[in-house]
């Protein structure tokens, strides 16, 4: 448990110079959407103008955070964004805000005000402008992901909380665990996945890596050969092998042969 403690509180400071080195893995042909333009300018425009009026005392100017701002809000743009949305849907961040937004007076604003800050915020994360507007019902948004450009990839630094996709196979030595064929591992803020992020997983395209799994025994209601799995923990990649220390496992369905 100490070790555990302590290699969290290195993952921690780690977190917060991630900067430009956040992982961002290429999207599938089916995750392009957001891509290619699910809101207009003119939309985006009122939005900003609704969350310059209702926002940005606790997300700061431009969607900063709130150490702008005064409160203690979130950065809604930048590298803070990608850490606490990629890989979901836009549904799940009109959800988030139309729900308890703002703060002090929660789902007090009309619907189309939350997609047209929905609007900005997208737009203050350079994703393009389109032809039609986020709809005010919020209907077909669970169907648009947030997703990187294909071949934005970068490199996430060692001791990261990370999340990664793969097929469970028993390792050479006595009960060690592997996870093969991975997808790359994505920094996330949650040692244990929602509902939502297993549904995710279970879709997830799997890759060409191999993921040496640290304490995985542990587990031993989910370890089964030739399962799907979705691992949680803190990467540490060595001379020739990349390997994470479990904090969670769950499996999400049977690899595909």
């Amino acid at each position: 448990m100490r070790a555990r403690a302590a290699l969290l509180i290195v993952a921690a400071i780690f977190g917060c110079v991630l900067g430009a080195g956040l992982s961002a893995q290429a999207p599938a042909a089916a995750d392009t959407r957001i891509w290619e333009g699910v809101y207009t300018s003119a939309q985006a425009a009122r939005g900003k103008a609704v969350y310059e009026a209702y926002c940005t005392r606790c997300h700061g100017l431009n969607m900063v955070g709130g150490r702008e701002g005064g409160a203690g809000g979130p950065a809604l743009a930048g590298d803070i964004f990608w850490l606490d949305w990629e890989r979901s849907s836009i549904g799940s961040i009109y959800s988030k805000i139309s729900k308890t937004m703002p703060y002090d007076s929660p789902a007090s604003l009309r619907s189309d005000d939350y997609a047209d800050v929905l609007a900005y915020i997208l737009s203050g994360n350079t994703f393009p402008a389109g032809t039609t507007e986020i709809p005010s019902t919020g209907e077909g948004l669970d169907a648009i992901r947030i997703v990187r450009k294909a071949g934005d990839v970068a490199a996430t630094p060692n001791f990261s909380l990370v999340a990664v996709v793969g097929c469970l196979t028993p390792g050479a030595g006595n009960g060690s665990w592997m996870l093969t064929r991975t997808t790359s591992p994505l920094p996330t803020r949650d040692e244990v996945p929602n509902p939502s992020a297993l549904k995710d997983a279970a879709t997830q395209t799997l890759g060409s890596d191999t993921v040496r799994l640290i304490g995985a025994q542990r587990f031993t209601t989910q370890l089964q050969s030739g399962q799907k799995a979705e691992a949680r923990g803190l990467l540490n990649r060595v001379t020739g092998e990349t390997r994470i220390d479990v904090l969670s496992l769950q499996t999400v369905g049977a690899c595909a042969s």
